[in-house]
């Protein structure tokens, strides 16, 4: 799949310079963001190959240990085209904001 962010500013979502291409059958066995952990959370077993069908994810939230520490704070949507056998099968839109959390006490 293919991955583009987008950042919102003046009142429209804005091309942000993040872009990324997966060969998720691949990178699976790796666990890439921590998308193992989307299983939980979704009606799919995330497992090549893929079944035609309807696919939800719920109440994920992703293992900020698994991304970059530096973030930038701010509402971003990530844009993610599917393909398969060079055809393109989806298009995901995922909607989110990146919050800076200031720790006060470490327990």
């Amino acid at each position: 799949f293919n991955l583009q962010a987008y950042k919102f500013a003046s009142n429209e979502y804005r091309l942000f310079p993040f872009q990324m291409n997966i060969n998720y059958c691949k990178e699976q066995e790796h666990s890439v963001f921590g998308f193992d952990d989307v299983v939980k959370h979704t009606n799919c077993t995330l497992k090549c190959p893929f079944k035609r069908g309807f696919y939800y994810v719920d109440k994920y939230r992703p293992d900020e240990t698994k991304w970059p520490p530096h973030l930038v704070p701010g509402d971003f949507k990530l844009a993610i085209t599917v393909t398969y056998q060079n055809q393109e099968a989806a298009q995901l839109a995922w909607y989110g904001s990146v919050i800076k959390i200031e720790r006060l006490w470490n327990f």
